[in-house]
């Protein structure tokens, strides 16, 4: 592989679980890049179909420098994020899985990296969704299209309220192992990671769409049970307590939010996390009541419901009597 020596060294991660059917697509891609100084790291987790196979095999008919790393057994992705990063030896870090890449995107982001000064520890970007059986295309990852909630500069946050896509980012390598590893205990790893690198490092979006994230029926936004979802976001605001007033403010918020939502799906989970809550903030002081009675969950939603109500309509004949 062709590459200037004063190129900076990027490491691209790409993890592979039962990828098999689109693997060597996303191999492909990455073999294709303009920018050459590449280490590759491709971590095998535990995959049950041939995927290590169809990988061994491209890269010997390629001759292809490459590491690949195999679990052996599953270890879930935050794990292996922390194996293949431990061993990454970049200035820069790009992860992909079975996504795909315009063939000049590391060019043009290390060039953009290049530009930035030592605070900012990544850039983001938007990208196409493409469903991998239809074919049809979504613009967009940024909830709902182009530069819709997008932010840069310090942005912890507006990271609270609108979790940004990590698909096609390019991170500095010192800022991700000064972040901590990744929480393996989460069930969704990079909000939580994404947080802790916006409290020291300044975030920079690029509006240049050069990235296609693939949508499989198998993906874990398809596949989480919701309790799960709901535990992973009471977690993850929980650990973020403490570090700006309006960081804060917005967590107490959004715990009021996920509390209300959880106590009717799962309250048996949900009570310690409205203990807590409550005891920090001693605000919604009737779902506590609820949840120490072990009321139904139900009736605290529509109960809640008629009290707005109730409210709404106290407010509109104030209103009228004026």
């Amino acid at each position: 592989m062709n590459y200037n020596a004063n190129e900076p060294l990027v490491t691209i991660g790409t993890l592979c679980y039962n990828t098999g059917k689109y693997v060597i697509e996303t191999l492909e891609c990455i073999k294709n890049q303009t920018y050459k100084n590449i280490e590759h790291i491709v971590l095998d987790d535990g995959s049950a179909d041939n995927s290590v196979a169809i990988i061994k095999q491209w890269i010997e008919e390629n001759n292809y420098p490459c590491t690949v790393i195999e679990n052996g057994k599953n270890q879930g992705i935050s794990k292996s994020l922390n194996t293949l990063i431990s061993n990454a030896k970049g200035k820069y870090l790009g992860l992909i899985a079975d996504d795909l890449w315009d063939t000049d995107k590391l060019e043009h982001m290390v060039a953009e990296f290049q530009k930035l000064g030592p605070e900012y520890g990544m850039i983001y970007c938007d990208c196409i969704l493409f469903d991998s059986d239809t074919g049809k295309r979504y613009y967009g990852t940024q909830i709902g299209g182009p530069y819709l909630n997008v932010a840069e500069g310090c942005i912890f946050e507006h990271l609270l309220k609108y979790p940004i896509s990590g698909i096609g980012a390019l991170y500095l390598m010192d800022a991700v192992k000064n972040n901590g590893t990744y929480d393996e205990t989460l069930t969704f790893e990079d909000w939580d990671f994404l947080l802790r690198l916006s409290k020291k490092h300044k975030i920079k979006f690029d509006p240049r769409i050069d990235s296609y994230y693939r949508i499989t029926s198998t993906a874990l936004h398809k596949t989480m049970h919701l309790d799960v979802h709901n535990e992973t976001c009471l977690r993850i605001y929980n650990k973020h307590w403490g570090y700006s007033a309006l960081g804060d403010k917005i967590i107490k918020d959004k715990l009021d939010y996920w509390l209300q939502r959880s106590i009717r799906t799962n309250p048996k989970m949900a009570r310690p996390y409205i203990k807590d809550f409550y005891k920090r903030t001693k605000s919604n002081p009737l779902l506590y009541f609820f949840s120490i009675l072990r009321l139904p969950g139900n009736l605290y939603y529509w109960l809640r419901i008629t009290i707005e109500m109730i409210k709404k309509r106290k407010i509109e004949i104030n209103y009228l009597d004026l």
